[in-house]
């Protein structure tokens, strides 16, 4: 029975995104939009991008929850789901929002104290701080100059947030792998300094993840358009390219 109501509910609400197209753009892009992202881009990046649709977009609402969780964007609590990753195929439509790449990131203090690894096989004598929401063998996946896996086992800080992370290299606890948009100013400004450049390009991007049988409103498909052209032109992606 729930399942019935639920796609009941799908239906319906696909008649009524049917019904509004064709009585115009206007009342078509009215409506709720419900998206899961993660805290740190959401916080560095996304909820400013959204503002700025919604002010030019009055009748649309916006519910935002910024999560580092694994969200099913199949399982319908959400209409669009930001992932940040090398994204698989699967139950979903996905169009990229971002291009990005993984970096390898110090602090200035820590460098100068540890010393700055020359080589993959050197991490082992590194404090290898930990995002513990993936596993670690894939966080810190690097071969040797023999082209073995180098196993990094040295990790005294672990957390679930790429904010609080970042926060620890910054204070020069250890060294941490982040997408590239999370230290690009800590970058420029001298806080933080890449390493290990070329032994590793961990391309990913940043994608908007929709159910492919639920489909999605004219609403969202135009908040996508929005952030593709808004992070176009972001400073991270400059950067992230011409390194």
């Amino acid at each position: 029975g729930a399942g019935f109501s639920e796609h009941c509910a799908r239906v319906l609400a696909a008649a009524r995104e049917a019904e509004a197209a064709v009585s115009g753009a206007n009342s078509a892009m009215e409506g709720l939009i419900r998206i899961s992202a993660p805290v740190t881009f959401t916080q560095m990046f996304l909820a400013e991008s959204i503002a700025r649709f919604q002010i030019a977009r009055a009748g649309v609402e916006v519910q935002l929850l910024a999560n580092d969780q694994f969200v099913d964007p199949v399982a319908g609590e959400f209409d669009l789901v930001i992932r940040v990753t090398r994204l698989h195929d699967g139950d979903f439509v996905a169009k990229q929002i971002a291009s990005d790449r993984l970096v390898v990131v110090g602090s200035p203090a820590y460098l100068e104290r540890r010393g700055r690894p020359q080589r993959p096989e050197d991490l082992v004598y590194h404090e290898c701080l930990h995002y513990s929401l993936v596993d670690a063998a894939a966080e810190w996946r690097f071969r040797g100059e023999d082209g073995k896996p180098v196993a990094i086992t040295r990790s005294t800080f672990a957390t679930n947030n790429g904010t609080v992370l970042r926060e620890a290299m910054l204070a020069g606890l250890g060294l941490c792998v982040v997408p590239y948009f999370m230290v690009a100013r800590d970058v420029a400004c001298g806080a933080a300094e890449p390493l290990l450049e070329k032994s590793r390009r961990g391309a990913i991007g940043v994608y908007a993840v929709a159910a492919k049988s639920r489909g999605l409103p004219l609403r969202g498909r135009a908040l996508i358009e929005h952030l593709q052209k808004s992070f176009s032109a972001s400073d991270w992606q400059v950067r992230s390219s011409a390194a």
